[in-house]
């Protein structure tokens, strides 16, 4: 890699920041941040920016409408853009990432080591040479747009097939909870009846002893 970089890092987790924040500073080089799109884009208007690094799916402006602005901005779209995502949809994040001119599309289970290697890649392609256009970059809207509407509405499957996992889940839990709370309860009304037992008993006695202390008397 070049001995310093202007780095923005565009991701919704900051967990996922804060490791990328690491890894590049370990390397000499300057990061900035953004929690999503626009927010990256207000970044990019306040700092020479050498790289873009950044996540596809995120709450606001994702990474695919990031990339799209920023190839519609003439002081912009000259700079590196690579995704950094885990990969939801098979090899369609990646197709559609590449097509609107992303340089690589790299996955978050790489080791620190791997994910170094990749970016040194990456870098050294483009070090002194100007953004090739990919053949396949999208140009008509509607393309785009189709695209990007079947990587999301994958993602959407994929998170209600996962909430309806996490229901199912709580469910056996909950029947789990509701067992022992009922086995709970019925061991209380079992100690309960004994203990009433144990007093009505106790009452007899008292009761018995009165009659015989009255008959002695």
């Amino acid at each position: 890699m070049p001995e310093k970089m202007n780095i923005l890092i565009v991701d919704d987790r900051k967990v996922d920041r804060c490791f990328l924040r690491k890894v590049l500073e370990s390397k000499g080089h300057e990061v900035q941040e953004a929690a999503e799109g626009q927010e990256g884009l207000e970044m990019l208007k306040l700092h020479k920016t050498d790289l873009i690094i950044s996540d596809a799916l995120m709450p606001g402006m994702d990474g695919f409408r990031f990339l799209r602005n920023i190839n519609q901005d003439e002081e912009l779209k000259s700079i590196p853009f690579i995704f950094y995502s885990a990969v939801y949809t098979g090899s369609n994040d990646e197709k559609l990432a590449l097509a609107l001119g992303a340089r690589v599309f790299i996955e978050k289970s790489l080791q620190p080591e791997e994910l170094l290697e990749k970016l040194q890649a990456v870098i050294q392609q483009i070090e002194g040479e100007e953004q090739p256009v990919p053949v396949e970059l999208i140009k008509e809207e509607e393309e785009y747009l189709r695209k990007y509407s079947d990587v999301v509405a994958t993602k959407l499957e994929e998170k209600v097939a996962e909430l309806e996992k996490h229901r199912e889940h709580l469910e056996e839990l909950v029947k789990e909870r509701t067992a022992e709370l009922e086995e709970k309860v019925a061991e209380l009304e079992r100690m309960n009846d004994l203990f009433v037992g144990r007093e009505f008993r106790i009452k007899e006695l008292r009761d018995k002893v009165k009659e015989l202390e009255a008959g002695q008397g």
